[in-house]
Formats: C-alpha cells, sequence, structure tokens
C-alpha cells in the first residue's frame, strides 16, 4: 500500500509538472519571439496557407516535445521500471512512444486545422460552428477509437475463457447496455499494470480486458 501510494503521489506530481513546463515554455516561445521565426520559416517553405500551419504545428510541436523528452522519458520508462510495473526495454518504449507521438500530433493537427477553418469560414459565429464541429468530432472518434486507434498499439483477441466471457455479457446485459463483444488485447506486452475498458459506440461498442488482468 505504501508502495502504491508513493507511485501515485510521484504521478500527480509529475503531471502538475508538466503542466507548468508546458506553460512556461509557451510563453518562452510566444514573446521570445520563436513563434514569429516559426511563421517565417513555414512561409518561406509553403504559400498554401494550410500546408503553412502544418509545417508551423509540426515544428512547434517538435520543439515542445525535445523540450519535454527528459520528463517524457521519467515518467513513462524510467518510473515504471523503478516500481517494477513495466515490461517494456528502452527500445521497445522509444518504438511505442514514436508511434504515439505521430498519432497525437495528427490528431491534435487536425483539429487546430479544422479549428482555424471554420474561422476563416465563420469568422462572426465560429465559436458556435467549432463547438458543433467538435462535438461531431468526438462523437466519431469514439466510434472508429476500438476499431482503427486501438489495434495501432494492440492486438486483439477473443477471450478462451467462455464462462468469463458470458458472465460479463450476462452483467452488461442486466444493466441494459448494449455491446458487440468482450475482447481481451495485449496489454501485458508494456506493462504489469492491469485495465478494462467499455470504448466505442454503437455498433463498435465493445468491452476490452487486459491479458494480464484476465
Amino acid at each position: 500500500m505504501d508502495k502504491a501510494k508513493a507511485y501515485s503521489r510521484r504521478r500527480v506530481i509529475l503531471f502538475f509538472i508538466d503542466i507548468a513546463l508546458s506553460i512556461v515554455l509557451l510563453l518562452a516561445i510566444q514573446f521570445s519571439g520563436l513563434s514569429a521565426g516559426l511563421k517565417g520559416i513555414s512561409e518561406v517553405f509553403f504559400g498554401n496557407y494550410y500546408l503553412k500551419l502544418l509545417l508551423y504545428l509540426a515544428l512547434l510541436s517538435l520543439i515542445l516535445y525535445i523540450s519535454e523528452l527528459p520528463l517524457t522519458l521519467y515518467s513513462g520508462f524510467i518510473l515504471e521500471r523503478k516500481f517494477n510495473l513495466s515490461n517494456q526495454t528502452i527500445k521497445t518504449w522509444c518504438a511505442e512512444e514514436i508511434k504515439r507521438s505521430i498519432l497525437s500530433f495528427a490528431i491534435f493537427a487536425f483539429l487546430v486545422g479544422s479549428l482555424y477553418a471554420i474561422i476563416r469560414a465563420f469568422p462572426s459565429v465560429w465559436w458556435a460552428a467549432a463547438g458543433c464541429g467538435y462535438a461531431a468530432f468526438f462523437v466519431v472518434f469514439s466510434r472508429i477509437f476500438p476499431v482503427v486507434i486501438i489495434p495501432l498499439c494492440y492486438k486483439y483477441k477473443r477471450i478462451e475463457d467462455e464462462a468469463l466471457r458470458g458472465s460479463i455479457i450476462n452483467l452488461v446485459n442486466a444493466a441494459r447496455v448494449k455491446i458487440t463483444d468482450v475482447l481481451e488485447i495485449d496489454f501485458s506486452k508494456n506493462t504489469k499494470k492491469v485495465n478494462a475498458a467499455l470504448v466505442g459506440w454503437g455498433a463498435g461498442r465493445r468491452i476490452i480486458l487486459a491479458d494480464n488482468l484476465i
């Protein structure tokens, strides 16, 4: 219990350090003139508005990522190994981190690009249009998350224990929750932590269980 409390305390501290560091870095980039410099670089390479925006976001994200890399390495790898919660080597951690970063940037760039497109198209009511657009995005994203995003990181397979699968289905039926299936993912390839979740929406809704939980 003491070890769990110590781990949780470290995670909370790191969370607030990460927020503070991000704020400081963004303010420094803005007021040092670096942001304007990145904009100038983007304008040199591209004439198209959205390509310039994409390059600007890529450069900004790269600077932020490199600046926060020591904290990311400590919180994502060193701390997990220290508390014997990780099954990853530094090589597999780096591979997963690169994959996660690319995916995160793709979503981030799409959302920011969409916001600027909405502002240009609806300058007087952009806030309302953006709110509706983002709400629609998260509905769609919740639908595709279990069938597109999760398989990029983990492999699904059918739960071999039919009694367990039947018990879970009976439980969700009693709660009047509709799901398409109960599946297992290879969570243990990265961590000793256990996890389970109800993910998706509509026809894509399913329950996933970590293999080390089973």
